[in-house]
């Protein structure tokens, strides 16, 4: 075993006689070594982070927001607060859920008159037959008011 690996033989072989991955290896190093110096140096977002107190500064302030919000929150203040603590409201918003589900599915199921303008087309084709009508009336009245307006007096 040792004279196939002496001779490269092998992946272990390979790796121990061949320079490629020697090189390769170097040249990975060579990569982390720039990656780090761009970091100290203050290059690209990293970079920045770690040198740039405005950004930090900005993230410290931003964790200290979200740490109020989210003890607000817990203390029941706000609409949210008061959702995650007021077991009613939670039952208010948990019967007006259930009650628009019911109401969804009876819509989708054609029933009532939602259900039949979303799922019957006859009545959606006689509505638009219906503006199609009006709009052509309204057309015909706008070229010739008088046929539709007649005024007739009649004394005694």
């Amino acid at each position: 075993m040792v004279d196939e690996i002496a001779q490269g033989q092998g992946s272990l072989g390979k790796l121990i006689n061949n320079n490629d991955a020697y090189e390769k290896f170097v040249a990975t190093l060579d990569r982390i070594n720039q990656v780090a110096d761009d970091l100290q140096a203050g290059k690209g977002s990293a970079g920045k982070f770690l040198k740039d107190p405005s950004l930090y500064n900005n993230a410290n302030d931003t964790i200290a927001n979200l740490k109020k919000v989210s003890e607000d929150i817990n203390a029941g203040k706000g609409t949210l607060g008061r959702l995650t603590k007021d077991e009613e409201l939670a039952d208010k918003l948990n019967t007006t859920m259930t009650k628009l589900a019911a109401i969804t599915s009876e819509i989708e199921a054609g029933q009532g008159t939602l259900g039949k303008l979303f799922k019957d087309e006859t009545l959606y084709n006689n509505a638009n037959h219906m503006l199609e009508d009006s709009q052509s009336l309204l057309k015909a009245f706008r070229e010739n008011p008088k046929k539709y307006l007649a005024i007739k007096l009649h004394i005694f």
